[in-house]
């Protein structure tokens, strides 16, 4: 592990945003598989950021770990990426698109993070990737292992067979629908900010209640954004809720304590 606190912008790294697919890319590709009757597959990537290859001109250097004979007054030049580096997870966004185009996959125009490839005409693939998980989408199973094999060339995968769980996504598939929804996510949201126990409310926001008032300002370092953000991912299956998030998150600059009641109320 390295110690990324310690990098500094500009001499030990420059971006560090990596792209995943958007949540509309993933249920998009989930809807082509169920109208089209198209196999589906998940696959994790383990180790994800050991893999790439640090560029020339991002020089990171590391103090010898202890029991590695290295000469007085020498340092150890990191050549790959390593856990706890702040680019690592682009790094490795990089790296997988590369292997992705070697295997003669078009990377989408309207998200980075979606791939697709035409065998034939009767024969697609769809790859959405969200960091290290892959869940692709082709007609023919065929495809598919073939996909598995040449990642496999390069990585070290996990073949989690159907999707059944992604990116807080709990998916089931019967022989004419695939159901996508959240209550596990949700379930462990809400008892992550104790809200589990609570007595459920009939609407996620009080009707007409969207006066600013005078309530105190929360703390910088309040959780509020982190429950709002994961609210904003609840609306994916939950359109029901989508004004009243986007109401919460307008509130993201300066939230009061009544606006960390209304996201609570969200919530339950």
């Amino acid at each position: 592990m390295v110690c990324g606190y310690r990098q500094k912008f500009g001499r030990d790294y420059e971006l560090t945003y990596s792209p995943v697919a958007h949540a509309v890319s993933i249920r998009t590709i989930i809807a082509l598989a169920a109208a089209r009757c198209l196999h589906l597959r998940q696959y994790d990537i383990k180790t994800a950021f050991l893999y790439a290859t640090l560029p020339s001109h991002q020089r990171v250097y590391l103090q010898p770990p202890k029991g590695v004979p290295v000469p007085p007054g020498h340092v150890l030049s990191l050549q790959k990426s390593m856990y706890g580096l702040k680019q690592a997870c682009l790094l490795f966004n990089h790296h997988l698109d590369s292997t992705l185009a070697q295997l003669g996959l078009l990377r989408s125009r309207h998200d980075p993070c979606v791939y697709y490839k035409k065998i034939t005409h009767n024969n697609i693939m769809f790859i959405a990737v969200v960091v290290d998980d892959i869940i692709a989408a082709a007609t023919h199973l065929q495809t598919l292992r073939w996909l598995a094999e040449r990642l496999r060339a390069t990585y070290k995968i996990t073949e989690l067979g159907e999707p059944a769980y992604l990116v807080g996504l709990s998916i089931s598939r019967d022989h004419s629908a695939i159901t996508i929804h959240q209550n596990q996510f949700i379930r462990d949201l809400a008892a992550s900010f104790n809200q589990a126990q609570c007595n459920v409310v009939p609407t996620p926001a009080v009707p007409g209640d969207v006066a600013p008032g005078q309530s105190p300002q929360l703390p910088p370092n309040h959780r509020y954004l982190s429950l709002v953000g994961s609210l904003l991912w609840c609306t994916i299956s939950r359109p029901d809720i989508a004004v009243a998030v986007a109401i919460a998150c307008s509130k993201s600059i300066r939230p009061t304590e009544a606006d960390w009641k209304a996201a609570l109320r969200i919530l339950r």
